[in-house]
């Protein structure tokens, strides 16, 4: 699965150099730049959750 997820990596990224992202210049890398950061961060912000929602399954199982 790693090296399909690499290829769709590069492609998202050969998109975003070709201007292809909706309200992202392809001439901007300092956008382009925050734009990946924020989706990092969206998917950090998961995990966070998830394991929240683990804790709370957890703890409401204890009497």
């Amino acid at each position: 699965m790693l090296p399909q997820r690499t290829l769709e990596d590069i492609e998202v990224v050969n998109m975003m150099r070709k201007g292809q992202v909706k309200r992202l210049s392809g001439q901007d890398s300092q956008a382009q730049a925050r734009f990946v950061l924020s989706l990092f961060q969206i998917a950090a912000w998961q995990i966070v959750l998830d394991k929240l929602s683990c804790l709370k399954v957890i703890f409401a199982m204890k009497p």
